[in-house]
């Protein structure tokens, strides 16, 4: 069933298409995969001033929709950015807006948020697909006045392009939401090569219905693999500033 939309969300609605359309039609996607290009930063600033990633957030931080339901106006871009094979990290980042709007403290909320919601900032979300009890799963310990992470994961949505991690890890006290630089040590990030996207834009091309099989074994071979390892350089020096809120 279709929502009613409201006269504020149609606007919302053809407004984002056309800035899809003229910004980054299907076209320039396939070329940029084949090429093995990475999206360039203005993109992600200019789908910000539409709201793409404020939706969830608050008034007061940069944040809010056109109709008073966040969650219905970022749904109708969701559509969108699906039906023209939109990069980047929008789930992502509306994932963490969310997160820091109701957990963040501090400069969390007063730099970082607004930096998102600005699309001045890229963040990934990490350890969405992790396995409870696996080798290697993410997880954290306290260590002196911040915690340590550590663990492996794959299946990391534009995980080279992101400023910020948001790394979801389990721990004895339950599952945790830290926030860390790309680039602290001890992270390391390894992209897939160019042939893997290929598969993605070779299943765009086709025009009849693709099957779950072919989905579940292009998924796989499109996302990041992010790498989070405890080494002689550890989070801990890095993670007091930094979110460490235990949900749960």
């Amino acid at each position: 069933m279709e929502p009613e939309l409201s006269a504020d969300q149609r606007l919302l609605r053809d407004s984002c298409e056309a800035f899809l359309q003229a910004a980054l039609p299907v076209s320039a996607v396939r070329a940029q995969i084949d090429a093995g290009a990475q999206v360039d930063p203005s993109y992600r600033s200019r789908a910000a001033e539409l709201g793409s990633f404020a939706f969830l957030g608050p008034d007061e931080l940069g944040g809010g929709g056109v109709s008073g339901e966040g969650l219905l106006d970022l749904a109708i871009i969701a559509e969108l950015r699906g039906r023209h094979l939109q990069p980047g990290n929008f789930i992502d980042t509306n994932v963490a807006v969310a997160t820091l709007s109701s957990e963040g403290a501090g400069e969390q909320q007063s730099k970082l948020l607004p930096s998102l919601v600005a699309g001045e900032a890229a963040i990934a979300w990490v350890g969405a697909d992790q396995r409870t009890g696996r080798d290697g799963a993410l997880g954290y310990a306290p260590a002196g006045t911040g915690f340590r992470l550590t663990g492996t994961t794959a299946l990391v949505v534009e995980g080279q392009s992101a400023d910020w991690l948001l790394v979801t890890a389990a721990g004895a006290a339950g599952p945790g939401q830290f926030v860390v630089p790309a680039t602290a040590p001890g992270v390391t990030v390894r992209q897939l090569s160019a042939p893997a996207f290929k598969v993605f834009r070779d299943l765009a091309k086709q025009s009849d219905r693709v099957n779950e099989t072919d989905l579940r074994g292009s998924r796989e071979k499109l996302l990041e693999k992010l790498r989070l390892f405890e080494g002689k350089d550890s989070f801990t020096n890095n993670l007091p500033d930094a979110m460490g809120h235990h949900l749960g």
